[in-house]
């Protein structure tokens, strides 16, 4: 590999996923030139002519090799060819690579952030959905990975991974915003000599503000780390679901089914159906993680100025938004078509001792413990249980009433006396359905506070489509704005 080859490889890359704004940002500067009197009308209709014609072939006659090394360079090589060495020769005046480069960068992953952003959002609104028809779906709920813990609903467990979405949006609308700042005009580092207007020139490539400090404005990389960041962060959200599932679609738990279009089969054991998609999800996360770590061990070993060692941080930024991208349609996919066995779920729910907290609840609420005493009780009483069986059962209701005579006979052994409380009380609290509805605090598992979170979360999905909705129409605005300014010129005498 020459550097030459690496070189023209990299300018191929550029070329498929870049060049649009590498032509935006150079016709809103020849736009600005020709308005601070730095060059004449004729000359900049004579290079934005050139431009269009780029973008009309799709860069299909940009030359590549030689002293090409990059599509800057590619670019205004082709302007010359078509206008001549004297009208091309403006086309980089008052502008370096350094904030060319720069302000690329935070365009595409600006527009790459906001694509991001919907797809997360559409997972949110999925998983709302799904909540909502698995509201009083009875489900297990566990703790210290699968040890079973409370009785919860599906819907209740689905709109847990809502909320952490909700956080991740945040995370990906402020490192947008952090992204959203404008270098053009800051020229290598010093700034410039020149009259050039770097406010016109954010306006007319949609910023929302200018980096003021010149040098920043070339060297600043932080923004990027907050992207990876928030990517990983993101993918950490998503992976957490996809492991959840994973899990829940095994034979050994068979509470759910993922559809078959994102398994995978084995090529010897015919009965196998595996989670292909939910562990590609996993695999984002690592990749990520990867990406911020290598960016941030790359910026430790650099100075404030542009080198190619910073430069790579642009690859590592695109890529990451990509994979959070398909990670995040995989997951939505897996949530949309996931089957969800109900009963298989309230039997494991109901059949091991995940009320035994509802049994303490009651003794504290009803026979006056503390929930100390409460707690002890039951664990001693559920000690002997399990001492008498290698397994346990709630679903049969004589197993329900040795459980609840071994409490009475812990209550004997420790308190000197028999609890007052009727048996069917804590007979009651054994049923996982009922220890569901029994749980009324704020955001708990009680049907009316998961219709209250779903009310709240679709009014802050709906917020948050609004401001994405606003955010295209900032970037379309803009590149109204860039398209008359180059028509205004094209029309002038």
């Amino acid at each position: 590999m020459t550097l030459a080859r690496y070189y023209d490889e990299s300018l191929l890359e550029q070329i498929g996923s870049a060049l649009p704004y590498h032509l935006a940002a150079s016709e809103a500067h020849a736009i600005v030139l020709g308005e601070c009197g730095l060059v004449s009308h004729e000359v900049v209709r004579e290079i934005l002519i050139a431009l269009g014609g780029i973008r009309q072939n799709g860069g299909a006659l940009l030359p590549k090799g030689g002293h090409i090394d990059d599509l800057c360079t590619s670019i205004e090589a082709c302007v010359t060819e078509a206008v001549g060495t004297q009208a091309a020769g403006y086309m980089h005046t008052g502008r370096s690579r350094n904030d060319y480069f720069m302000g690329i960068v935070r365009m595409q992953t600006r527009d790459g952030l906001l694509h991001l952003w919907e797809r997360v959002i559409e997972l949110q609104s999925v998983l709302l959905q799904r909540a909502e028809e698995h509201a009083t779906t009875v489900f297990p709920g566990y703790t210290h990975h699968v040890q079973q813990a409370q009785p919860v609903t599906f819907g209740h467990f689905l709109l847990a991974h809502h909320d952490a979405l909700a956080r991740d949006v945040n995370r990906l609308r402020q490192a947008r915003t952090v992204t959203d700042a404008s270098p053009f005009g800051a020229a290598a580092l010093a700034g410039s000599r020149y009259p050039i207007d770097r406010r016109r020139l954010a306006a007319l490539l949609g910023f929302r503000d200018i980096l003021m400090n010149t040098e920043d404005a070339c060297g600043s990389r932080d923004f990027q780390l907050q992207v990876l960041a928030s990517c990983a962060i993101l993918c950490s959200s998503l992976g957490r679901l996809a492991e959840s599932l994973i899990l829940y679609t095994s034979h050994e738990f068979n509470l759910v089914e993922l559809d078959d279009s994102l398994c995978g089969i084995s090529s010897i054991m015919p009965q196998k159906k595996n989670p292909v998609a939910l562990e590609l999800v996993e695999v984002a996360l690592a990749d990520n993680v990867g990406r911020l770590t290598a960016s941030m061990i790359t910026l430790k070993g650099t100075t404030l100025g542009n080198s190619e060692q910073t430069s790579s941080c642009d690859t590592r930024v695109s890529e990451a938004i990509a994979t959070c991208e398909w990670a995040v349609s995989l997951l939505t996919r897996a949530v949309e078509t996931l089957r969800v066995k109900a009963t298989v779920a309230l039997d494991t729910a109901q059949s091991g001792l995940a009320t035994a907290t509802d049994v303490t609840d009651i003794l504290v609420l009803e026979g006056g413990l503390s929930f100390r005493e409460a707690h002890g009780l039951v664990g001693r009483a559920v000690q002997a249980f399990l001492a008498t069986r290698d397994a346990c059962d709630l679903r049969d209701p004589a197993e329900k009433r040795d459980l609840v005579r071994m409490v009475g006979a812990a209550a004997r052994d420790v308190l000197g006396r028999d609890l007052d409380i009727d048996d069917d009380s804590l007979l009651g609290a054994l049923s996982a359905r009922q220890a569901v509805l029994a749980r009324t605090v704020l955001g708990a598992t009680a049907p009316d506070e998961i219709q209250s979170m779903l009310c709240d979360s679709r009014m802050r999905v709906t917020r948050s489509k609004a401001d994405t909705v606003q955010a295209e129409a900032l970037r379309a605005e803009a590149d109204h704005r860039l398209r008359e300014a180059v028509a205004q010129r094209l029309r002038r005498d």
